[in-house]
């Protein structure tokens, strides 16, 4: 099966999405102010993006998208604007974390050096004979149930499928290029972080996976269950 094909299979609203680490690459990002992952939306309407630090005003996309290892240098201090804040003078916290301490030690315990010695990434919909690094889709619900059982297809791991406590970049960059240095890599669920949501329709989820396995996927999909009884309920509302 073609990716065109899976897309219309699924009844995507949104092609899938190649993402690539490359060398020497120049920003062109669109995103000057705010939040960097914003830039997907113009992916899922069919531009091209390469993102390098320098187009980065966010300082944690920095850290998200793999460009920078270790602490942001948030007035205050980075632990305590994930947490509980520092007080007047300093930015409130966002109280996604219980103290500083914890939330330093999320920060530190991501993958680190993600981008392997590359220089810019490089998002754009994905095209027959791409070989990415990582494929996104744009998922709701119903599609992320399938897109999941597509992945582990050709497993017997329960746990092939991960859904982290990260920011919306961390989610689509930084974890799962981390998960390539693994033997069996695991897709990785995105876009659970409540701040960069808001910049996305309210009933879609991130799904990312190696551009090896999607492959894979490709190959198998018609011989899976999108083409037997079972599914039949749920591809009457895609």
């Amino acid at each position: 099966m073609t990716h065109e094909e899976l897309a219309r299979e699924l009844a995507l609203a949104a092609p899938f999405v190649a993402i690539t680490r490359i060398k020497g690459g120049i920003g062109d990002s669109p995103v000057k102010k705010g939040c960097t992952l914003r830039v997907l939306n113009d992916v899922f309407a069919g531009r091209r993006v390469v993102l390098t630090i320098d187009e980065m005003s966010c300082r944690g996309a920095r850290i998200g998208f793999g460009f920078f290892d270790g602490l942001s240098d948030i007035p205050g201090g980075m632990g305590y604007f994930l947490s509980v804040g520092r007080g007047e003078g300093f930015p409130p916290g966002e109280r996604l974390k219980c103290s500083p301490e914890i939330a330093e030690a999320m920060i530190r315990n991501q993958p680190r050096a993600v981008l392997d010695g590359f220089d810019a990434i490089e998002i754009k919909p994905y095209r027959t004979g791409d070989t990415p690094d990582l494929v996104l889709a744009l998922v709701d619900p119903d599609r992320l149930s399938a897109m999941t059982i597509l992945y582990t297809y050709r497993t017997s791991a329960f746990d092939s499928v991960i859904m982290p406590m990260s920011s919306g970049c961390a989610s689509v960059a930084r974890i799962p290029f981390g998960e390539l240095g693994n033997a069996v890599p695991r897709a990785v669920i995105g876009n659970g972080d409540v701040m960069s949501r808001q910049y996305f329709d309210p009933g879609t989820f991130f799904f990312t996976m190696p551009g090896k396995r999607f492959a894979e996927i490709l190959e198998d999909a018609d011989q899976s269950f999108l083409f037997a009884p079972m599914f039949s309920g749920v591809k009457k509302r895609l």
